[in-house]
């Protein structure tokens, strides 16, 4: 087969806990193949004592995938992440400037995981990731004049502390779907 054609589902993934996604997987061999996977989510919340009305996030993955036996896999390569939030009204009432209420995180770095690809004859194709971690690494950008605009002290200190933690913290998924066809 030279390649696959996947659409997929995390189930438990950080900081979105769902993500769909969808992917094209090259094969160069049986040991090898390339992907590059495109992943989304978004949700309003209020999280980690942060009062979010909209949160985004958005990951381009490139990552190499090393069969041993049939399908077990070892999962490495590289991701960009792109994670915005519009602030809630919680914290949005209490300024004064409201010209700007949102922030954006984005970040580069390490995929590594392991998952399991089956196909059949027939070029359906079901995987899994079972876990994959998403280091960040390098191009750390954050686009925060929000806090420049929040008047409140301690919703200043939790928003800090929220932006900190999306652009340094590591990401997870675990249970990661995918449906497609190899041809």
């Amino acid at each position: 087969s030279i390649g696959s054609v996947m659409v997929g589902y995390q189930f438990l993934s950080s900081w979105i806990p769902s993500k769909w996604s969808a992917a094209y997987t090259h094969n160069f061999n049986r040991k090898w193949s390339l992907e590059a996977e495109y992943l989304k989510g978004s949700m309003g919340i209020g999280a980690f004592g942060f009062d979010a009305a909209s949160i985004t996030e958005t990951r381009l993955s490139i990552v190499g995938r090393r069969f041993v036996g049939n399908s077990f896999n070892f999962i490495i390569g590289a991701f960009k992440n792109d994670f915005e939030a519009q602030l809630g009204n919680d914290i949005v009432n209490d300024m004064t400037d409201k010209s700007i209420d949102e922030f954006e995180v984005s970040g580069m770095g390490v995929a590594l995981g392991i998952g399991n690809r089956w196909q059949w004859g027939n070029g359906f194709t079901f995987g899994i990731d079972w876990f994959r971690m998403n280091v960040p690494l390098f191009e750390k950008k954050v686009e925060n004049d929000v806090l420049n605009k929040i008047d409140d002290n301690n919703d200043l200190s939790r928003v800090k502390d929220y932006i900190d933690k999306v652009k340094n913290i590591p990401t997870f998924v675990l249970l990661g779907i995918n449906l497609g066809y190899t041809f």
